[in-house]
């Protein structure tokens, strides 16, 4: 009876070993499978061919009908301000000769108040050009947006025309600084962006 049941124990632990092993086996071999078709799918993602075109950013803008005509616009008020600021400058300074002229007829008080006021007609002036600055720095900064929000519409469009990856911008501040022509898409996106600024006048 002893020896029978130290059989069945022998037995016991020999099938025990080999479902183990098997399992063990198995697992294996399932996560070298895994591990192949993973490699295979970053493999195929390494291989795809990518797609990349490029915008001349300058170019673009300068063919841009829109953009023209707001900057034409920008300049024009830049214009009137600089003549402004002129013409108040003229008379400043010939307030200022005046002053200087009649200095020995004045009396000391008489003297320090004209002084007064052609220092605060001085600050005027000067703030008066900065907020005429400003405005125009904002004005520019508008335009910018308005341009990019225009730009943003149509290079959508067209990368998913082109089903494209990627598309760069080659200007004086990137890093493209060489590119094979074939890939500028230049003309196409001012092209696009003409149509639809045509379409909103309409």
């Amino acid at each position: 009876m002893t020896k029978l049941n130290t059989a069945l124990s022998v037995i016991l632990i020999i099938a025990v070993a080999f479902l183990f092993s098997r399992e063990f086996s198995s697992e294996t071999e399932s996560s070298r499978e895994s591990g192949t078709t993973l490699s295979a799918t970053n493999d195929d993602v390494l291989t795809k061919p990518i797609r990349i075109a490029y915008i001349i950013t300058d170019s673009l803008i300068k063919n841009y009908d829109y953009h023209k005509e707001l900057s034409m616009e920008i300049e024009a008020k830049a214009k009137i301000l600089e003549k402004d600021i002129d013409q108040k400058r003229i008379a400043f300074e010939e307030n200022l000769t005046i002053l200087q002229q009649q200095s020995a007829n004045m009396s000391q008080e008489q003297m320090q108040e004209a002084q007064l006021d052609l220092q605060r007609a001085e600050q005027n002036l000067l703030a008066y050009r900065d907020s005429k600055a400003q405005e125009l720095n904002v004005a520019n900064q508008e335009l910018n947006m308005l341009i990019l929000d225009d730009m943003k519409i149509v290079i959508d469009s067209i990368q998913k025309e082109m089903n494209l990856d990627f598309i760069l911008s080659k200007d004086p501040n990137s890093i493209l600084l060489q590119a094979n022509a074939d890939y500028d898409i230049t003309s196409l996106v001012a092209e696009r962006l003409n149509e639809n600024y045509k379409n909103r006048k309409k």
